[in-house]
């Protein structure tokens, strides 16, 4: 019915509420979507709410606590980006800490300055007495201007950017635990001055990019106004912030950045229709200024000079009508339209000039702030070196305050630990001496019971002397007799007490208590009445002298048991003197050990005290440690000074020099000696020589022939005159075939570049040939193309292949004469080299 209802005609449709048949669900339906409504509303707003709260919060942290805001400087040209340093402002406990720090230095330097005046005055009466302390205060005062000795020593470059600070300790001087604290706070405020430092010369650059967006908007304002008397189209550049340049954009939300749709309040409609009738009055205003002034309130130049000069009325009449006063009104027509298109052409030119400037000028202006900000982004560049390195000091102090707090606390650990030990030794030691005096005692009544026990043996031998000698040996066999079978505990105890004083397994025997020793004592008393039972009396023995057998017997048993006993004990003792004096040596060694690591900690403080770790800037190529894979590793490294180095170097350069030249002095000696050596055997061999010429003159034979010429050497040599003229007859009948032969060539080399000539113009006539061809060509192809309908394909396939065989002709025709000419010119140079003349030596 819906869907029906909706295809009829306006006049014909229903409304929406006359399809609805159940209210009251409707009803209910709209108060539960209202409900949700409301429901998403509040849930909306607690959203909204708590990110507000958290904007607040991030704004209040990262905004609002910033006295400098981070921001940066973009180039016009977008190549070069340089931020500023955000800064916080400076906490009340720190500015007291810096106070606090700045002060105590004052007075240092106050109390050092009065301690060096007062050790000169006494030098200037004691004449010299107090050199040591003069010496001491020279080396602090050269350790304390160590700042002015240049930044070598500084360890960084703080004092040109703003980081200056005569405050400041000398790395030398940082000793104590406490100075090192105070460097630390002092290097923290050099940091933050070096940092605004640069924020001042970047809040400079920044006003300066403003000024400059200024005077650009302003330019292109009036360029846009040219551009429109010109008739010029063309989009100007305008220069723009972007949010890291201007942060605070980012905080407020502008109409473009909302998305949604806007509902306005009936206030808000008020205040529009308000600005609408307001824009209505506005727009009457200027109707009417158009309408009575022509938009102006005052007339410009420009305005007068865009009209045109009206004609006269006449002048739209034939000119053979005119009146002579006509004819003149039309000349002075004519000249004033003419001035005034000259007026306007000048004004042209002038707006055109006006452009090229002012658009010259846009461009100095950005050329000029570009580099401005390439030397801050430069100088940026310095100060974040800078920055490092007073971090990288600042690190250092830090590192070397823990480490020196480390051994601090390791010393204290150590001396309790050593205050410890020395009480458990005094202990054992006083364990060690009661045990020895026991120990003592106990071994003298072991020996007076071992001395009793042979004096029994002896007493027993003199007791009974008075019986027989047959029986003494028998009754004394009986005497040493004793009862088998019974395991003493008191031993077994001590056996598994014998390894070291402690059960050597918990699952063995364990030790005698008193009842199994009474209970042995029994079994031994049993044992010793049996063997005293009459049964066992020997025969022929008195039974007298049995009874004195058995009771000297059992007092010997029982003085064998206490020796035993005693004996036991003493071994118990002994073994427990043993531990305890095991236990003194090794609390002895320990105690040693301690104190040995105490005096390590110690000299470790004092070598980290006066071992200080110094920052030095280098330049480059004084660095002459290998590199390593990322840090170059100084832990065996030299510092030398310059003037060391520069005396090394020219001593090696002297004894390089004095080498050299004692290397040239024995390179000329063996040059000498070589040379003599050569000469030696030269003359050798010439002496060879003449002895081989004196023996072939001695053993030479003269024959007719050597006759002949030693006969005609007397008669003067007529025959070898003869035989120089005929010689020199050849000679000149040979000069003058050569001369023949070489004009003759000379000729033949004359046509030939006459032949190249002719051969030269005729390349040069095909080669104009070839480019009259090449520009018809090319034009009739130009033509062919243009009038690629009328000509069918097949005819300028033809027309192209016969072009192509042509220039193919032409290309083999130059080649071929190419190879002509080079040949010509080879032949040429044979017949040249032909012509020189070889002359033979005479001794050949």
């Amino acid at each position: 019915m819906l869907h029906e209802n909706e295809k009829l005609p306006e006049l014909e449709k229903l409304p929406r509420h006359e399809f609805d048949l159940d209210f009251e669900e409707l009803a209910r339906q709209k108060l539960e979507e209202e409900n949700i409504v409301s429901a998403m509303k509040v849930e909306f707003e607690m959203r909204n709410l708590a990110c507000m709260y958290l904007r607040d919060l991030i704004k209040k942290e990262c905004w609002d606590g910033m006295v400098i805001k981070g921001r940066s400087i973009k180039s016009f040209s977008g190549v070069v980006e340089v931020s500023n340093y955000p800064m916080r402002s400076r906490c009340s406990e720190e500015m007291a800490e810096h106070a606090r720090v700045a002060r105590m230095r004052k007075i240092e330097m106050a109390d050092l300055s009065a301690r060096k005046e007062i050790v000169e005055a006494d030098l200037k009466v004691t004449g010299g007495s107090l050199i040591d302390d003069e010496d001491t205060l020279d080396v602090d005062d050269g350790e304390r201007s160590s700042l002015t000795e240049g930044h070598s020593l500084v360890g960084s470059f703080g004092a040109k950017f703003g980081g200056a600070s005569p405050l400041l300790y000398s790395q030398f001087e940082l000793n104590t635990r406490e100075r090192k604290q105070n460097q630390i706070v002092l290097l923290q405020d050099a940091v933050y001055r070096i940092k605004q430092h640069f924020n001042d010369n970047f809040t400079e650059v920044f006003k300066q990019k403003e000024s400059e967006v200024v005077k650009v908007l302003t330019k292109n304002k009036r360029i846009t106004k040219i551009m429109q008397d010109l008739g010029f189209e063309e989009q100007l550049w305008q220069p723009n912030w972007d949010d890291v340049e201007k942060p605070e954009g980012l905080l407020e939300v502008s109409a473009s950045e909302v998305k949604a749709r806007m509902t306005l309040q009936s206030d808000t409609e008020t205040g529009q229709e308000d600005k609408k009738g307001q824009q209505k009055r506005l727009s009457a205003r200027e109707r009417a200024l158009v309408d009575m002034m022509g938009g102006v309130l005052e007339v410009k130049m420009e305005d007068e000079l865009k009209k045109d000069i009206p004609a006269p009325g006449f002048m739209s009449r034939p000119e053979v009508d005119w009146s002579e006063e006509e004819h003149k009104a039309a000349r002075e027509h004519d000249a004033k339209v003419k001035e005034h298109e000259e007026e306007r052409e000048r004004y042209h030119k002038q707006l055109e000039m006006e452009l090229r400037k002012l658009q010259a000028g846009i461009q100095d202006d950005i050329a000029a702030f570009d580099e401005n900000l390439m030397e801050l982004f430069k100088i940026k560049l310095k100060t974040e070196r800078v920055v490092y390195q007073e971090e990288l000091k600042i690190l250092r102090l830090a590192l070397s305050i823990i480490q020196q707090e480390q051994l601090t606390g390791w010393e204290a650990k150590l001396t309790a630990v050593l205050g410890l030990k020395k009480q458990r030794k005094q202990l054992t030691q006083s364990n060690v001496l009661e045990t020895k005096q026991q120990v003592e005692a106990c071994r003298e009544a072991y020996d007076i019971m071992v001395a009793e026990d042979k004096v029994l043996d002896k007493a027993f031998r003199r007791d009974f002397a008075d019986i027989p000698t047959f029986q003494q040996e028998q009754i004394f066999k009986l005497y040493r007799r004793r009862p088998k079978g019974l395991k003493n505990p008191i031993l077994k105890g001590t056996e598994v007490y014998a390894i070291d004083g402690a059960l050597a397994s918990p699952y063995g025997e364990r030790p005698p208590t008193p009842r199994l020793q009474e209970v042995y004592k029994e079994a031994l008393g049993v044992a010793v009445a049996e063997l005293d039972n009459i049964a066992n009396v020997p025969e022929g023995v008195d039974l007298a002298v049995w009874d004195r057998l058995c009771q000297a017997r059992a007092a010997k048993v029982e003085s064998e048991q206490q020796v035993k006993r005693k004996a036991l004990y003493l071994a118990d003792l002994s073994t427990v003197l043993l531990q305890r004096q095991e236990e003194d040596e090794r609390l002895r060694q320990e105690i040693e050990d301690t104190i040995r690591d105490i005096n390590k900690v110690n000299d470790l403080k004092i070598k980290f005290a006066f071992n200080l770790e110094v920052q030095l800037l280098l330049k480059q190529g004084q660095v002459e440690v290998e590199s390593g894979p990322v840090i170059p590793c100084f832990s065996d490294s030299v510092l030398v000074h310059k003037s060391a180095v520069e005396e090394l170097n020219k001593a090696i350069r002297t004894l390089g020099s004095g080498k050299i030249t004692s290397m040239v002095e024995s390179k000329d000696f063996k040059k000498g000696i070589i040379q003599l050596d050569w000469e030696h055997k030269k003359m050798h061999m010439l002496i060879e020589d003449y002895h081989e010429k004196i023996r072939n003159t001695q053993m030479l034979r003269v024959n007719r022939d050597i006759q002949q010429f030693l006969n005609e050497e007397e008669s003067g040599g007529k025959k070898q005159v003869k035989e120089i003229q005929t010689l020199e007859h050849t000679l000149a009948i040979q000069n003058r075939y050569q001369q023949q032969v070489i004009d003759s060539k000379k000729r033949v080399l004359k046509e030939l570049k006459k032949v190249v000539r002719q051969k030269e113009k005729v390349n040069e006539e095909f080669e104009a040939k070839l480019k009259e061809m090449n520009f018809d060509y090319n034009i009739r192809k130009n033509v062919s193309q243009e009038n690629d309908g009328s000509v069918s394909d097949a005819k300028q396939r033809e027309k192209r292949y016969k072009g192509i065989v042509q220039r193919n002709r032409l290309v083999a025709l130059v080649k071929m004469q190419a190879q002509q000419l080079s040949i010509l010119g080879t032949e040429v140079e044979r017949l040249r080299m032909r012509t020189f003349p070889t002359l033979r030596s005479l001794n050949q």
